[in-house]
């Protein structure tokens, strides 16, 4: 059977918690959710390092994500350039490490 990855890069606003949460989350299989969440917790340090503020964690249905609150601010062209960037970023840091650690038999397309 082949296993399918779904990349979902996620600006989902919070209005009454009133921040943006950013980032990238990963819906699979069960078990290779595990692997990329452990995939990610292994390399914390390596991803803050350049996503400063940035949290791994298990999500919804057991997914991972990889992701930061940011403050909610007017939706202006300014703060869409700066969120397009930092989303951009996240791609950059994240997706080396889904081609190292993705098993074979998961698709998943760029």
């Amino acid at each position: 059977m082949t296993r399918a990855l779904l990349v979902i890069a996620m600006t989902w606003i919070r209005a009454q918690l009133q921040v943006i949460e950013l980032g990238l989350h990963f819906e699979s299989q069960p078990l290779t959710n595990l692997q990329l969440l452990g995939a990610f917790r292994a390399r914390e340090k390596a991803i803050a390092r350049r996503l400063q503020t940035a949290r791994v964690e298990e999500w919804d249905r057991g997914w991972a994500r990889v992701w930061e609150p940011l403050p909610l601010a007017t939706l202006d062209a300014a703060f869409q350039r700066a969120t397009a960037s930092l989303l951009a970023r996240y791609a950059r840091v994240l997706e080396p490490i889904l081609e190292a650690e993705l098993p074979a038999d998961v698709r998943w397309s760029r």
